[in-house]
């Protein structure tokens, strides 16, 4: 996201009252927007203004910047991502009778929240000096996308006519303010989205109205503002190519590949593939378990249940049902529906080809081989030779 200047203010006092900015809302103001404010003290001693008292502001160098001359400067600059609720930063008053506090603010918006590491690209720079009010930024490395903020300050005789000429290419939008006391304040404020170099060195204010410039001392300080960047989801790839809805229901790690003429559902875990083509409606459940195979080719809906190392092969033109056991093989191959149970026990064979419907009980032992295009009902008794096994025949025409 690239970043844009939102809206600026600007306020100042001498000492018994506070310096008041009342932030740029109506701009209007988002949340998350980066308020950045400098705040100076002029005066003959080193009195730095402390952060604003309605909390939640850091300090963008961690101390004050002062320097020494016959009229001084203290400077800081703070800044805070906004709230969404407050209204103004209010700077208690410093300073001794002879001072003047001054503060200027910009709001700017896409600037790198502080969960992306915060707003700068790299540590901000400070510079000061002494014997005149040209206050000069330092200079400061760069990276694309950032925005170079620069705030200068100045202590001076100058009176509240005092102003400041922003830095070629820092003339947009420049924040300035004056204030007449006996140690006059001046404070200015400019930014600078595109063209800078890296290293970008902006260039100095240049100062003017501020009495004798070689008593005068300045302060400045440089930032380099990070873009916010776009929050991206993990690694998972879903591809969807429908005419109708679908709904997919994926883990980590899975792939699921849909291309459906009409709605499908698909519940996978991890590690299972699912291959999808239908020309209808269909809604599949798989269940399951570690190392069995199911491959399904159907017209129509189908259900299949399978237990550890079984192999079931469903080829049909109709719905079948299908129970099996452990270690058992059945394979089905009708051309109508059918209905099989088999009951059996161990050492059991029972061989099944018919074309309609057949109902087999087997008990333990006996061997029976069934192959009607009749219905037929068998049952066989075990035991051996005597009493010989009893078959009973119901035999019916026109099947």
């Amino acid at each position: 996201m690239a970043i844009s200047y939102v809206g600026q203010a600007v306020g100042s006092s001498s000492p018994t009252a506070d310096t008041t900015i009342t932030l740029p809302t109506g701009a209007p103001m988002v949340t998350g927007d980066l308020i950045i404010i400098g705040a100076m003290v002029a005066d003959t001693a080193n009195n730095a203004l402390a952060a604003p008292t309605v909390g939640g502001y850091t300090d963008v160098i961690g101390s004050t910047i002062y320097s020494d001359d016959v009229n001084d400067v203290n400077l800081n600059v703070f800044y805070k991502y906004y709230n969404g609720t407050d209204t103004t930063a209010v700077f208690a008053d410093v300073g001794g009778s002879n001072a003047s506090n001054a503060a200027v603010c910009m709001v700017f918006r896409g600037v790198a929240s502080a969960a992306q590491g915060g707003p700068f690209s790299t540590a901000s720079q400070q510079a000061s000096g002494n014997g005149t009010s040209n206050a000069d930024p330092a200079q400061i490395a760069t990276a694309s996308g950032d925005a170079v903020v620069i705030v200068g300050a100045t202590g001076h005789t100058g009176g509240a006519t005092a102003t400041y000429t922003n830095p070629a290419n820092y003339t947009t939008n420049p924040a300035v303010r004056a204030h007449n006391d006996t140690i006059d304040a001046l404070i200015g404020m400019g930014y600078r989205l595109s063209g800078y170099a890296n290293p970008e060195n902006p260039g100095a204010f240049t100062a003017a109205t501020i009495g004798t410039a070689a008593d005068n001392a300045w302060a400045a300080v440089t930032m380099a503002l990070k873009a916010a960047v776009t929050e991206e989801s993990n690694s998972d790839t879903v591809s969807l190519t429908e005419a109708h809805a679908e709904l997919v229901s994926k883990t980590r790690g899975d792939s699921v590949s849909l291309t459906e003429a009409h709605a499908e559902l698909v519940s996978k875990t991890r590690g299972d593939t699912v291959s999808l083509s239908e020309g209808f409606s269909a809604t599949r459940v798989l269940i399951r378990a570690y190392n069995d195979a199911v491959s399904l080719v159907e017209s129509f809906g189908r259900q299949a249940n399978k237990a550890v190392a079984d192999t079931v092969a469903l080829t049909e033109a109709r719905l079948l049902t299908v129970s099996k056991q452990a270690a058992d093989t059945l394979g089905l191959t009708e051309g109508f529906a059918a209905v099989r149970m088999a009951v059996k026990s161990a050492n059991d064979a029972i061989g099944i080809t018919e074309t309609f419907a057949k109902v087999v009980r087997f008990v333990r032992v006996d061997l029976l081989g069934l192959t009607e295009n009749l219905q037929a009902d068998v049952v066989s008794a075990s035991g051996g030779s005597p009493p010989p096994a009893k078959v009973s025949l119901s035999m019916r025409m026109g099947i």
